[in-house]
């Protein structure tokens, strides 16, 4: 009986053993197993970088360790035990995710030192764990030897004996398992971190407080032969003096050799005695940011400076000689537009850089006691000059100078595989102090005066002053205001007949466009028409024009009136633009007008700048059907020779001459030279302007073969050409029959 109630409670003892403290232990166990493992995942992530591995391995060991601290929660665990391990299990899930954070966001050598500081952390963290754990292993065996020496005394010494001992090996094993286990992941961990620095493209190595080094990975090896002096112990010493006496633990620098460029970074490390280098090829990086630095201050087309780099060199001049003087020249190549219409861009860009180079030329002969004079690519076909001088340099004098002497190299033609071109410059300029105390005010002004130069007639330069401010900003409002017109439809057309001389029948019209503003009525196409062609509206605004005269033309064709001729005046810009023969057999399909009904007229001017181009242009005019006239004729320069060469209808004396027919014995001889060579070459002769009877009866005199001017008619709108017909006819044909 003694010996069972002794067997029972041997097996009380026992069975408290089996349920309650062994399974404490193991659950201690997992629980140090899982927080070494926590710490190994993430020393393998700071050397890898692999996120997916690491949120895999990390869910699965939160899953033990939870699950421990769970488990412990129903064994009794002493209270403030529990929460101290709980917290610093906290501090390690926030050790992780800020971990994470620094690798995958940080950027450079800061990220590194980041992630080093917060695995030191993690250590400090797990140490702090360690005795905790350590202390609850120890109460685990106290109570065991307890349960153990209550069974002695039921038990006699050998199996008591035997029990402990069993107890105790059991701890041992378990306790040693774990510790094997951690052993063999720090193993395999370090391994993994010596094959990944010895695998790494980047050269690095290990020095002694001393400088000596220590260890070198093969890419270390592989360089040391090729900038061997670039990094021998004499370059290194320095670096490393000064770190020692310096609480900073890193320095950079950068190592040119043999045309490469490497950043070297040499970080200290304190606890372990040694210096940490490691160079980084930075040579395409540096390419690269060059190729940004010359795109951000060149043009790529010239290879001048860009108008960000004059922008920064005039103020940092201006800055730093208050008291000097400095000329701003804006150079804008006249017609450029017209070119680019009708070559296309590339051809423009090989006319700019024959200009770059003529400018360039003169500045390089500018005698020694000249300013210093710079050259930059504003935009489009323009360059700006720079021209600073101090007190006792006349910049304006030194301006008129160099610009006369570019001017005088555009004498010349500039040959490309497209051709001659004869092309002028015009010349806006400013001066500071005058003009402006800022750069970019100065810069306006000039670029205000250069758009006077070229509204003026161009190949000139004109000097800014207050007053065309306010004019610039006229011709920018009416541009906007020309654009809604466009869209609102304030645009018409009147028509101004054109008679025969001889006998008063109508020949023709000539559509003359109208503008009508809702607040500033009625606008002078002399007023607008300049604006249009400067700023291209011109195209759209021909092209509408051309389309409404001729689809009106059709109309009165329709009505009875027949064989009428409509002329429509083409702008240079419009005439040369690549898309305008396409454009007029668009109309001419359109409104269905057959184009011996269609005439156009062009100054002279434009023919002459581009005689192949104009030839070619004219020719095809010609074999769609339509008439071609020269307006105002000899109002400009042409060469007579060419009259012959161009397939031409029709010349129309400027109004400048018919004035003073009357009154004027050279105009008289111009105008009857006209007519007459005008009849040699088989051209009608138009003269436009004509106002009195004596004026028309001289012309009938010489020949004339067409009379267009108020004194037959002012312009009209299209609904009073038949009244125009029926009230006038007999009326004019009697007029011009008594002359």
């Amino acid at each position: 009986m003694q010996v069972y109630q002794q067997a029972q409670t041997v097996n009380s003892n026992n069975s408290e053993l089996l349920h309650q403290q062994l399974p404490l232990l193991q659950n201690v166990s997992k629980l140090a197993q899982g927080l070494t493992e926590h710490e190994r995942i993430l020393y393998e992530y700071y050397a890898t970088e692999n996120r997916r591995v690491l949120n895999k391995s990390l869910s699965d060991n939160y899953a033990i360790i939870e699950y421990a601290l769970s488990e412990l929660e129903n064994q009794s665990l002493p209270e403030s035990t529990q929460e101290s391990i709980e917290k610093l299990y906290i501090q390690q899930q926030q050790i992780a995710r800020s971990l994470e954070s620094a690798l995958e966001n940080g950027s450079g050598s800061e990220r590194w030192d980041e992630a080093r500081a917060l695995l030191n952390e993690l250590t400090a963290n797990t140490r702090q764990i360690t005795p905790l754990l350590s202390e609850l292993i120890s109460d685990i065996k106290n109570q065991v030897s307890i349960s153990q020496s209550k069974s002695s005394n039921q038990l006699n010494n050998m199996i008591t004996l035997v029990s402990s001992f069993t107890v105790v090996i059991l701890a041992i094993a378990i306790f040693g398992g774990l510790l094997v286990r951690t052993r063999l992941h720090e193993a395999k961990e370090k391994k993994r971190l010596a094959t990944l620095i010895e695998r790494s493209p980047n050269p690095l190595s290990s020095l002694a407080w001393d400088g000596s080094i220590r260890y070198k990975n093969p890419a270390w090896l592989s360089l040391e032969t090729h900038i061997q002096n670039e990094i021998s112990h004499e370059t290194i010493a320095p670096v490393i003096e000064k770190l020692l006496n310096s609480p900073r633990t890193q320095h950079t620098w950068q190592i040119n050799s043999h045309e490469k460029i490497f950043l070297a970074t040499l970080n200290k490390h304190q606890d372990l005695k040694l210096f940490i280098w490691y160079l980084e090829d930075i040579t395409q990086r540096r390419k690269a940011e060059k190729e940004l630095e010359y795109l951000a201050f060149n043009d790529p087309l010239t290879g001048l400076k860009n108008r960000r780099k004059m922008e920064l060199d005039a103020d940092y001049w201006i800055e730093q000689n208050p008291d000097c003087y400095l000329g701003i020249v804006v150079i804008g190549i006249d017609r450029f537009s017209q070119v680019t219409a009708s070559h296309g861009f590339k051809v423009g860009d090989q006319i700019i850089l024959s200009i770059k180079d003529r400018v360039q030329q003169c500045l390089e002969q500018l005698q020694d006691d000249s300013p210093d004079v710079s050259i930059y690519r504003f935009n489009g076909a323009k360059f700006i000059l720079l021209i600073k001088g101090d007190n006792k340099i006349n910049i304006r004098a030194w301006t008129n100078k160099i610009t006369d002497d570019i001017q005088n190299t555009m004498l010349n033609f500039i040959a490309n595989t497209h051709g001659h071109f004869y092309l002028h410059l015009s010349f806006g300029a400013s001066y500071f102090p005058q003009h402006g105390e800022r750069f970019s005010s100065l810069l306006q002004n000039a670029d205000t005066a250069y758009s006077l130069a070229r509204r003026n007639g161009g190949s000139q330069l004109i000097e800014f002053d207050n007053e065309m401010a306010e004019t610039e900003k006229r011709w920018l409002d009416m541009e906007v205001d020309m654009r809604v017109a466009q869209n609102k439809q304030q645009f018409y057309l009147m028509y101004q007949p054109k008679v025969a001389s001889q006998n008063g029948a109508l020949r023709g019209v000539e559509a003359l466009v109208r503008w009508q503003h809702p607040e500033k009525g009625f606008i002078s196409p002399a007023e607008f028409i300049p604006i249009a062609e400067q700023s291209g509206l011109i195209i759209e605004i021909g092209e509408w024009i051309l389309l409404q005269a001729c689809r009106q033309t059709k109309q009165w064709h329709e009505q009875g009136i027949k064989d009428l001729v409509c002329a429509v005046n083409i702008s240079p810009l419009q005439f040369l633009h690549i898309g305008f023969l396409d454009t007029v057999e668009k109309v001419l399909q359109q409104t269905g007008l057959d184009p011996h009904f269609l005439e156009l007229e062009i100054t002279e001017g434009v023919l002459m700048h581009e005689v192949s181009k104009s030839t070619e242009i004219l020719e095809q005019l010609h074999n769609k059907g339509l008439k071609v006239s020269i307006d105002d004729f000899g109002t400009g320069y042409s060469s007579l020779s060419y009259l012959k060469t161009f397939p031409l209808d029709k010349l129309k004396i400027d109004k400048s001459f018919v004035d003073n027919i009357t009154s004027d014995d050279a105009d008289r001889s111009i105008i009857k030279t006209i007519i007459d060579l005008a009849k040699h070459l088989n051209l009608i002769v138009i003269a436009e302007g004509v106002e009195h009877q004596s004026q028309l009866a001289q012309l009938i005199e010489y020949g004339c073969d067409e009379i267009q001017g108020y004194y037959f008619s002012k312009p009209i709108m299209p609904d009073e050409l038949n009244t125009f017909i029926n009230q006038q006819k007999k009326s004019i044909a009697s007029l011009v029959n008594n002359q």
